[in-house]
């Protein structure tokens, strides 16, 4: 492990994927908000969870002990569902936990390779956890820079060209099935975002014939009228009526028989129905692979566009620490300076001088004096931080300082043999 790559072990993320649990049981993994909730208080770190429906990941940063914390997560979990749930987890620190998150906001870990709409999760996934108040600036610069090697990927590689998304390739598959479907009736059950999608593309495709079925059915009105479609309350039992059925709603584990002709598209997870003429995301998954297939010459510049944007977090990174470094320094020492000052403006009213331009020329001359002196440390820590092999040291050396205002004295040491060292050999 290089130095560099050392710096990114504060990253880790526990894993639950379509891939290591199958789609079908993936619902079992998601949280509640009231799980979230007591995660905050439970762990010692920043944290995101990305829920999507091919993939729950927890990612943390912490500058303490993130193993720690991510074992706290896992008995946590195992506590929560009453079995060693968390023992299906894969982890991933350090370099290759934010080389997944990266080939994630690629599209080229998703059960639909290439797909756009990862990128809009991962955006509002850190912009609610920031929200809460549950990460930080690490985690920003981590997601930040996952959104942008993503849009990058598919400027310069062909992963997103053609059928790519769930729901494209799930009105695909309904397409190959009816030659004149834009003259189908369908029905669209399920009014949420899932649904949302499926009329917006159904739109595109220029059918009319449209039905949107919810359980609210005002919910499903608003829907219809944004499109011109027909709305109705929902009720299974009338999907017999239609060529056609989308399903996308939530349900407590139901399992039901399609008894008739209509083909059912279901995308909830778990599925809702089985039998002969269902089409459910564990089939869209196998025409996805297959799909992918053809764009796997893609993958060795996806990695070579990956490796760059690990070296830009890493560059991101320091830069922070950087900046951490001099606002704290910076702060100290303007507290120290503003203080002097006082005191100076009340021995020069003691002697009879109370003049605004003196005050003024006093004020700009400290500030002279500190930017002159300071300017070379500062210029040196950038160089140490940036351009070192060794610069996880000299971070961590910082970042001790600045925690309670000390200098550790075993990292003085450290850091005092590493110069000697250096200067023996030269």
């Amino acid at each position: 492990m290089t130095s560099n790559e050392e710096l990114l072990q504060n990253y880790c993320s526990i894993l639950f994927t379509y891939k290591t649990i199958g789609i079908s049981n993936l619902h079992l993994y998601y949280f509640r908000e009231t799980e979230i909730k007591s995660l905050k208080q439970l762990v010692n770190a920043e944290f995101a969870v990305l829920q999507t429906c091919n993939r729950v990941e927890i990612y943390l940063y912490s500058d303490t002990n993130t193993i720690n914390e991510i074992n706290k997560i896992i008995q946590y979990l195992n506590n929560v569902h009453n079995e060693p749930i968390g023992n299906q987890a894969r982890v991933l620190c350090g370099k290759d936990s934010i080389k997944h998150l990266f080939l994630v906001a690629s599209g080229a870990d998703s059960l639909s390779i290439g797909e756009y709409e990862i990128l809009s999760q991962i955006r509002s996934t850190i912009d609610m956890f920031k929200k809460l108040g549950f990460s930080g600036k690490y985690l920003q610069i981590l997601f930040e820079r996952a959104i942008k090697i993503g849009r990058k990927v598919r400027e310069e590689t062909s992963i997103s060209k053609g059928k790519i998304g769930i729901y494209s390739l799930a009105i695909d598959e309904a397409k190959k099935r009816f030659n004149d479907f834009r003259d189908r009736k369908i029905v669209i059950v399920g009014a949420g975002e899932m649904g949302q999608k499926i009329a917006n593309m159904l739109y595109n495709e220029d059918v009319k014939n449209v039905t949107i079925m919810n359980r609210t059915v005002e919910k499903a009105k608003q829907l219809a009228l944004k499109f011109g479609y027909n709305y109705e309350k929902l009720d299974l039992d009338k999907l017999g009526n239609f060529d056609i059925a989308f399903i996308s709603i939530y349900h407590e584990n139901l399992r039901l028989e399609n008894k008739w002709n209509t083909l059912i598209v279901d995308i909830t997870v778990p599925p809702l129905f089985t039998g002969n003429n269902v089409i459910t995301l564990e089939e869209l998954e196998r025409i996805s692979k297959l799909n992918f297939k053809t764009r796997e010459e893609e993958l060795t510049k996806i990695n070579k566009l990956v490796e760059d944007a690990i070296n830009e977090l890493i560059y991101d990174y320091k830069k922070e620490i950087y900046s951490e470094f001099m606002s704290k320094i910076m702060n100290r020492v303007e507290s120290i300076r503003e203080n002097e000052i006082l005191k100076a403006y009340k021995e020069l009213e003691k002697l009879g001088i109370n003049n605004q331009q003196v005050k003024e020329i006093l004020d700009l001359m400290t500030r002279s004096i500190i930017k002159k002196s300071f300017q070379p440390l500062f210029d040196n820590v950038r160089s140490l931080i940036f351009n070192e092999k060794d610069a996880i040291n000299y971070i961590n050396f910082l970042i001790d300082i600045f925690k309670d205002g000390n200098i550790p004295s075993f990292e003085t040491k450290k850091i005092k043999e590493n110069q000697i060292s250096k200067g023996s050999s030269s």
